[in-house]
């Protein structure tokens, strides 16, 4: 049986203010030069799998990469969606985005179905 330290016995040590707001800029992604991904997907890739697609809601990778984003905006709070949007409406809206703007296809896709969903899906001012 592996026996795990109690809560009690962890201390962590937090350096002064300065030092730990320096850290947090430092990784937040308005403050770093490049956001490091993993994805080896390119905004063309995309473009070009979401032209090829038979149908709007077809199983497939253009659909999917497109409502795992929106999905993830959605429940960050970073869009609105009202709850009559549906599938159709965000795959569109990124397809449409993604074909008209092949300016952007050098940024990664995620990025750029972002500046397609936020102000399609806007948020009321709070």
């Amino acid at each position: 049986m592996i026996s795990l330290p109690s809560l009690r016995a962890i201390k962590l040590q937090i350096g002064p203010p300065s030092a730990v707001l320096a850290l947090a800029l430092s990784s937040s992604p308005a403050f770093a030069e490049k956001p490091f991904v993993l994805s080896t997907v390119t905004t063309s890739l995309l473009a070009m799998t979401c032209r090829e697609s038979r149908t709007l809601l077809g199983a497939n990778f253009c659909t999917g990469y497109i409502i795992a984003v929106f999905d993830r905006m959605s429940i960050s709070r970073e869009i609105c969606p009202s709850p009559g949007a549906s599938t159709e409406q965000a795959v569109a809206v990124g397809q449409q985005f993604i074909a008209a703007h092949p300016e952007l296809w050098d940024r990664h896709p995620a990025y750029v179905l972002e500046l397609a969903f936020k102000p399609a899906f806007a948020c009321p001012d709070e």
